[in-house]
């Protein structure tokens, strides 16, 4: 009885165009500003640099790096109660290439498999390859420097490690299995 209460409210929301109660559409500024901030004293400054989107609680930035991963863009995404880190591949896949996605596929599942702290997206419309890392701040959690630097050099870090085994994926015929297996050596 009560799944068919919360259907019904659920499909009058839906119908009645308030469906955006459920959206997360404002952004803590505690949380904004805790990022900005980290940004700011370790971020910016010669090729890195970043912008906020103040309207949608929106950082968006590029790391550079010594490894393989010379120039890496980055989304910082603020809600209410969290805020996501992603970090887009400096290379992608051609999404008519079915034989390369499903391969990049793959290889993306396998590399995700125990990931303790995020995980590898593929964007099959367009072939953009991503690291996602998700920070709760219920409660009015403010995060520290040490938290929202995980976030960030996880996905930096993700990238120097498996962008060997991604190549692979897009420009050699190695398999799936032995290349994440590589990656993690």
């Amino acid at each position: 009885m009560k799944f068919r209460k919360v259907l019904a409210v659920l499909l009058f929301l839906g119908m009645s165009g308030s469906a955006a109660v459920w959206a997360d559409d404002v952004y803590s500024e505690n949380v904004a500003q805790a990022v900005h901030a980290f940004l700011g004293k370790y971020i910016e400054g010669g090729d890195k640099v970043f912008t906020f989107d103040k309207a949608r609680g929106i950082f968006r930035g590029t790391l550079s790096s010594k490894g393989e991963v010379r120039l890496l863009g980055f989304q910082i995404e603020i809600g209410n109660a969290h805020f996501i880190s992603y970090f887009i591949s400096p290379i992608g896949a051609d999404p008519g290439d079915t034989a390369k996605m499903s391969r990049l596929a793959e290889f993306i599942c396998r590399a995700n498999y125990g990931m303790l702290n995020g995980n590898f997206e593929l964007d099959f419309s367009d072939g953009e390859i991503r690291y996602k890392s998700f920070v709760d701040c219920s409660g009015e959690c403010v995060p520290s420097e040490e938290v929202i630097g995980n976030s960030l050099w996880v996905g930096l870090n993700m990238f120097n490690r498996y962008l060997p085994g991604i190549k692979d994926m897009l420009f050699s015929d190695v398999i799936p299995k032995d290349a994440v297996e590589k990656c993690r050596k």
